[in-house]
């Protein structure tokens, strides 16, 4: 689901061009965290390291706030 929810938000319609501003922002954060996730979870003879699940919740917060 993140990945096409994130294309979908890269690449906004709206005209609105502060929502077009946080639409693309939210949309590449979402395209990072897809691949941190294929990488967690597929990839298992890579490693994860602690700081990259620090900074993916430190995006997931991100994606948060700026969708208040």
């Amino acid at each position: 689901m993140m990945r096409p929810a994130g294309h979908a938000l890269s690449t906004p319609t709206v005209s609105n061009s502060e929502l077009k501003i946080k639409s693309r922002q939210i949309g590449y954060i979402c395209r990072d965290l897809h691949a941190k996730r294929v990488l967690a979870d597929y990839r298992l003879a890579e490693s994860f390291a602690y700081q990259d699940a620090q900074q993916a919740m430190q995006q997931a917060k991100k994606i948060y706030e700026l969708a208040k």
